[in-house]
């Protein structure tokens, strides 16, 4: 599934609010989607505003450490977009016609 479909599919989810005691099977998977995508998004704005420190206020002797740090963030985000646990989630409430449903 390409990261559109996901990014898609997150910007749909991403303001139902579902009370927790109520929650079905497909419900858990939105929230853990959800959340993956929290932290995608985090993650992504720590990345730009480095991006922007560098390009505007950051000593010219600190490229290297802001290299590192970019490069970690970058691969944790990679790793969340790639993770089989999002993965199978997103497959699953992709099949699900109560999501279907609720997306609409």
């Amino acid at each position: 599934m390409g990261v559109q479909i996901l990014l898609g599919l997150f910007k749909k989810i991403f303001n139902m609010k579902i009370p927790f005691h109520k929650m079905k099977k497909e419900d858990k998977l939105l929230e853990l989607v959800k959340e993956y995508q929290k932290e995608i998004i985090l993650l992504s704005n720590a990345t730009a505003l480095l991006g922007w420190d560098q390009e505007t206020y950051m000593p010219s002797k600190a490229i290297e450490s802001r290299s590192e740090q970019v490069s970690l963030l970058s691969s944790l985000i990679h790793e969340k977009l790639t993770s089989e646990k999002l993965f199978d989630a997103v497959k699953k409430l992709r099949n699900s016609k109560s999501v279907k449903e609720m997306i609409k």
